[in-house]
């Protein structure tokens, strides 16, 4: 008494004897008129005619046992006796593509008044099905994920693509064509067209910085160009450096010899004052 209504009844009973103390029902006859009263309706009976009659009895989605059991339960609970009748009845609410096997079946198709035999045909078909169904599940294998749109498999460690991927857009820009002479450019036309042209040294127009008169002097000069100029000043001295001592050397010795000439001279010449 787990599922369904009597799930409710039980725990109704429990409830019951936790709140009082002490057991719902006194005696075992007391239990069983109450169930009774409780699950077994007296019209028992009309009830399951009245659902053989209609469609609720049908198979559907549940399993064939399932429909068996039930069907058998309403056939007895509704006091069916013609055979004939219950075989067709079973067979309304079979599920369509079993019942079409068994009546199409030749040798061993059951008799339309032989309920047993019908039952056991629809078990043994239902088996089979299962059975069959694992083996072509077994058969084929892992299923394949369908290709994406264009029938090319991405890129992966176990594939290769089987057509080359499209080269990437180039973002370069096409040469520009030459133009005939004498036709000026678009930027000799705009350099004409626009202002006039300013020196970044001096801050005069007319001329660029390079062009500019007063380049030389060093008090306009930017980093970089005094530092070349540093350069080339100390390049030039260590280049003139040895001449100058050399000269310096021949200057010196030929004065030497001047001055011992003059005191020959003045030795052998003596001034007018003596």
């Amino acid at each position: 008494m787990k599922l369904d209504r009597a799930a409710t009844f039980a725990d109704r009973v429990l409830r019951h004897e936790a709140r009082e103390g002490s057991p719902k029902f006194a005696t075992w006859a007391e239990f069983h008129s109450t169930f009774i009263e409780t699950f077994c309706p007296e019209n028992a009976s009309t009830e399951a005619i009245m659902k053989l009659e209609s469609v609720k009895y049908f198979q559907g989605k549940r399993t064939v046992d399932a429909y068996i059991d039930e069907f058998v339960d309403l056939v007895d609970v509704a006091g069916y006796t013609d055979k004939v009748g219950i075989v067709v009845k079973f067979r309304r609410g079979l599920d369509g593509g079993i019942q079409d096997k068994i009546a199409e079946s030749r040798n061993d198709r059951p008799a339309d008044n032989d309920v047993a035999g019908w039952i056991k045909a629809a078990r043994c078909l239902d088996a089979n099905r299962v059975a069959n169904e694992a083996f072509h599940a077994s058969a084929q294998g892992p299923r394949r994920a369908p290709l994406p749109a264009g029938g090319i498999l991405p890129r992966t460690f176990f594939t290769r693509p089987t057509t080359q991927p499209p080269p990437p857009p180039s973002h370069s820009k096409p040469a520009p064509r030459p133009l005939p002479p004498g036709i000026p450019m678009d930027v000799d036309s705009n350099r004409s067209r626009a202002l006039p042209v300013t020196c970044f040294r001096c801050g005069k127009t007319g001329h660029v910085s390079r062009e500019c008169p007063k380049r030389f002097d060093i008090r306009l000069m930017t980093t970089e160009e005094r530092e070349d100029w540093i350069a080339g000043l100390l390049a030039s001295a260590d280049a003139v450096a040895p001449h100058v001592t050399t000269d310096s050397a021949n200057a010196n010795t030929d004065t030497d010899d001047d001055c011992a000439t003059e005191t020959t001279v003045a030795q052998d010449f003596p001034s007018h004052n003596e």
